[in-house]
């Protein structure tokens, strides 16, 4: 039996890494930004949409008045006027064909956008009714992401053209009153067979992310095509060259461009006529298995780069995750954010996220033949150890030895309070279920900050499981302590 120096598991901020050979193995719903140094629980996600949803909501957008809407897979639209609390089905006869594609609103007007022609319902302010195949768009029975730039311009992606809407200076928009309004089915078009899949502006510039062919799979093509916003000549300004299964989702972050592309988990930074590779994701996919992200999937909550990676293919770990911020050449902190409200973890799909006020979000998934819209409580933490922190796998000693473990610690910043507790597990092969060592919890230790659990096993290499529970409050992990 060989001893070995003390290991001190702390510095959560680092996230997940690449492999649980090089650090964390795995983070879930765990905060470990609002206090430096320290991890706690995050809130949880809790579903509100009843059985009103039938199916993966893929869109969602907040009026002037903080009324939130989803469009769904069918192409049926759902409102919230209590901020995500509660969802009713918006009742709209005769509408366009579609499959979800696009959905944005502007002046007072919602845009529901079908395969091939755009669906007005107005005014959001007074007694909105539907204006059905209101304009007529190039066909495209997958995407038509739309969004509001700094011009005050809606432009919305239709297959290889980009769409516009302005308004008539002078005038207030109406969508049945064709002085107010100029609406071009075309002023950019992009070569053939480039199908628009997502839109970001950064500066003057649009970028337009692209996908080829019928499935998502099918093509290792994703190219930005950028256009300049404020001379729009007829043709693209550049092409950044994307070798990547799609550029499925952009997000302007403190006016850096994050890039969603491809079916590997990889994530991209804009960095001029180029794209600078800033993290593949550690699902270690497996021949035949891939996941993606959906253009309405990414979000900026917290401070942090929330997104959903949706299952495509095999049994792979997904959800809402989230990335820090770019700091130089300091690799993003990378985390499983949040678990819905099935309790699911694999095989999910995650069509949109949006931040509805400064401390919630919704979360529209789908888990088998559920479908859902999850709100963020506002106060109550990840309950029933639901929450968390898979360390690294450490080396303890040779193949020739084996290290003894004496004693396993947790060091909290504050006293425990009623409700919280964390649970120590360990295993010494990546693939064994994890043992229980025992559990630190107000109910049974009371208000203290500290515990020592006597262990006595030995081990060539460990691997420590730190599960957490709580209600309106979490324990504040510090460090765990192997000796």
């Amino acid at each position: 039996m060989a001893k070995f120096k003390p290991i001190t598991i702390g510095n959560w901020q680092t996230g997940i890494a690449d492999s649980p050979h090089d650090g964390f193995g795995d983070m879930r719903n765990i905060d470990f930004e609002s206090i430096p140094g320290i991890a706690q629980i995050k809130r949880k996600l809790e579903k509100k949409s009843s059985t009103t949803v039938t199916n993966l909501p893929k869109w969602s957008a907040i009026d002037q008045a903080n009324k939130v809407y989803v469009l769904d897979q069918d192409h049926k639209l759902y409102i919230s006027t209590d901020s995500g609390a509660s969802w009713s089905l918006v009742t709209h006869s005769s509408a366009s064909t579609g499959t979800g594609n696009g959905l944005v609103i502007w002046k007072d007007a919602l845009f529901e956008i079908g395969n091939a022609a755009i669906d007005v319902y107005y005014p959001l302010s007074g007694s909105p009714t539907w204006t059905n195949a209101w304009k007529s768009i190039t066909s495209e029975t997958s995407w038509h992401p739309a969004m509001v730039a700094q011009d005050d311009t809606v432009y919305i992606g239709c297959g290889r053209d980009l769409a516009s809407l302005q308004e008539v200076a002078g005038q207030n928009f109406d969508p049945t009153n064709a002085a107010t309004y100029t609406f071009q089915s075309s002023v950019l078009d992009l070569p053939e067979d480039f199908k628009i899949k997502s839109l970001e502006q950064n500066d003057i510039w649009l970028n337009i992310g692209t996908w080829k062919g019928t499935n998502i799979y099918d093509f290792n093509i994703g190219d930005i095509f950028v256009w300049d916003l404020t001379t729009q000549p007829s043709s693209f300004q550049s092409q950044i060259t994307v070798r990547e299964n799609g550029c499925n989702s952009m997000f302007n972050k403190d006016n850096d461009v994050y890039v969603f592309a491809g079916i590997d988990g990889r994530v991209y930074g804009v960095n001029g006529n180029y794209l600078e590779l800033l993290r593949t994701l550690p699902f270690n996919l497996q021949s035949g298995s891939w996941v993606q992200v959906y253009p309405d999937a990414v979000e900026n909550f917290d401070g942090r780069l929330i997104f959903g990676v949706s299952a495509g293919s095999g049994t792979l770990t997904n959800g809402v995750f989230g990335l820090g911020t770019r700091q130089g050449e300091i690799k993003l902190s990378f985390s499983h954010e949040y678990t819905i409200s099935t309790g699911t973890n694999e095989s999910v799909s995650i069509g949109t996220i949006k931040q509805i006020n400064a401390n919630q979000i919704i979360v529209g998934w789908k888990d088998g033949s559920n479908y859902g819209v999850d709100l963020l409580n506002a106060s109550t933490v990840m309950g029933s150890y639901g929450a968390f922190i898979d360390s690294q796998f450490y080396d303890l000693a040779s193949n020739r030895d084996t290290g003894v473990v004496s004693e396993i610690e947790i060091r909290l910043a504050d006293d425990l309070l009623t409700g919280e507790g964390i649970r120590i597990k360990y295993r010494t092969a990546l693939d064994d279920a994890f043992t229980t060592v025992g559990t630190f919890d107000f109910a049974t230790d009371g208000a203290v900050n500290s515990k020592i659990f006597g262990v006595s096993f030995g081990a060539e290499k460990l691997q420590l499981r730190i599960e957490m529970t709580g209600s309106s409050t979490s324990p504040k992990l510090k460090q765990v302590i192997v000796r």
